[in-house]
């Protein structure tokens, strides 16, 4: 598993930008390594309440690659996560190497033990979608955040 956390200011407007990428395997094991480095990632840039938030958008996005590396690939593949906040916006980008686009399911049953997450992606976050790549995609999700978060 790789990880960075690289906090950057960009030079043209003086706010404080911060970049993370972390990559795991593609195996259900990885989930709490992504949402610890995730939980110290928001906590080092002091992202304050909204952190919750992006955790649970993180992990949704996640249990989804995950789950469709799995029902494609052999073992040993990994998924990525890159995590961005910059002028009170923070991004969530999830890849995966499965070319297939996430569907999101209206309702999921009262009995389904799936269904939900992207539902709770676009509850919780401003917007989110998906881009096809050679080689996968990415889904991603952003969430505005206040001048009290975005410190």
């Amino acid at each position: 598993m790789q990880s960075a956390i690289c906090p950057h200011r960009p030079p043209a407007t003086g706010g404080r930008a911060h970049r993370s990428y972390l990559e795991a395997g593609a195996v259900p094991a990885s989930l709490p390594y992504i949402r610890r480095h995730t939980r110290r990632t928001l906590a080092a840039w002091e992202v304050g309440p909204a952190a919750d938030d992006v955790e649970l958008m993180t992990s949704e996005l996640v249990t989804n690659a995950i789950a469709a590396t799995l029902a494609m690939t052999p073992p040993g593949a990994l998924v990525a996560l890159y995590l961005a906040m910059e002028a009170g916006l923070l991004s969530v980008l999830v890849w995966d190497c499965c070319p297939e686009q996430p569907v999101h399911r209206a309702q999921a049953g009262a009995d389904a033990e799936s269904g939900r997450g992207l539902g709770i992606v676009q509850a919780v976050s401003e917007r989110w979608g998906t881009v096809a790549l050679e080689g996968g995609k990415v889904v991603w999700a952003q969430l505005a955040l206040t001048n009290q978060e975005a410190m």
